[in-house]
């Protein structure tokens, strides 16, 4: 299943991470794991990196306020 290496890197650190990035992103790819405050220069550093879904992106809160964001190339104008 397509990121299911990233999701399980997100799922199994979320309660350490929390304790020191709670409220912020996480961006996964494959090893690589980098922290940000604001969600947009995470989305922009991932796309200018890496295809469209091989990477994940995440914010980083307890898992009761969990939301689902989903991003596309397609414009619906």
């Amino acid at each position: 299943m397509a990121l299911e290496k990233e999701y399980e890197i997100f799922a199994s650190n979320r309660e350490k991470w929390l304790q020191e990035h709670q409220n912020e992103h996480v961006l996964i790819h494959d090893d690589t794991i980098e922290f940000y405050d604001d969600q947009d220069r995470a989305l922009e550093s991932a796309i200018s990196r890496y295809k469209p879904g091989t990477f994940l992106l995440q914010q980083i809160v307890p898992e009761d306020q969990d939301t689902l964001n989903f991003f596309s190339r397609i414009s619906f104008a």
